[in-house]
This record gives structure tokens, sequence and C-alpha cells, in this order.
């Protein structure tokens, strides 16, 4: 009983997981593009 209790739980931890790296690399990603076109906005402007 046990032993089905701490699979679920470890099946429900790498879920949860998987979806918090899904999104904190997309946000990353969405960072760095943000940071090129910002640098890209400057050289065009001086």
């Amino acid at each position: 009983m046990a032993l089905r209790r701490t699979l679920l739980v470890g099946s429900h931890l790498v879920e949860l997981g998987s979806v918090v790296y899904s999104r904190h690399k997309l946000h990353l990603r969405n960072r760095t593009e943000g940071r090129q076109r910002r640098s890209n906005l400057n050289r065009s402007h001086s």
C-alpha cells in the first residue's frame, strides 16, 4: 500500500517537475530574445 502511494507521489512529482522545467525554459528563451531585441533597437537608434 505504501509502495503504491510513493509511486503515485513520485509520478506526480515528475509531472510537476517537467511542467516547471518547460515553463522555466520558455521563460529563459523569452528573456534572451527580449534582450537581443532590446540591443538591436539600441543599435538602430545610435
